[in-house]
């Protein structure tokens, strides 16, 4: 995952909004920084209760198509 610091987020509201005061460039990149790192930290948990769950299904899947080149199961 690509990461955006402040700084980052900064300089694309300078090209984007060149007439915005800086005070509302460094609040704007403030906010939009907090709901990234936020949302990473959903898909990240996600991702891990997915994982968790499926991985077994995954594993066997690959397994079989491994040894056998081919499926006789249908995995959903």
């Amino acid at each position: 995952m690509f990461y955006y610091t402040i700084a980052m987020l900064q300089d694309m509201y300078r090209r984007e909004q060149p007439n915005w005061p800086e005070e509302k460039i460094q609040n704007m990149a403030r906010r939009i920084h907090k709901l990234l790192n936020t949302l990473d930290v959903h898909w990240r948990r996600s991702n891990k209760r997915y994982y968790q769950r499926n991985i077994d299904l995954y594993s066997n899947y690959l397994i079989e198509m491994t040894v056998n080149g081919t499926t006789n199961k249908v995995f959903e």
